[in-house]
């Protein structure tokens, strides 16, 4: 399974970070934030651009964007 942690700002980022200082590296994660000088469709291409790199079935997606 794959992981793509997605928010506004470095939140999610910063989360990944975080939990691989605790963990140590953590296969197929990735984490993008939506910053300030971007807008939604930035975060969408980015997204995109991701799950095409990932191609697999099992994907999990975690967004804090409202």
């Amino acid at each position: 399974m794959k992981l793509l942690l997605m928010s506004h700002g470095n939140m999610e980022i910063e989360t990944l970070k975080s939990a691989e200082m605790i963990l140590g590296p953590i296969s197929g994660a990735s984490a993008i934030g939506l910053q300030p000088n971007q807008g939604p469709e930035d975060l969408q291409a980015a997204a995109e651009k991701l799950l095409r790199i990932i191609q697999i079935k099992n994907q999990l997606l975690l967004l804090s964007i409202c």
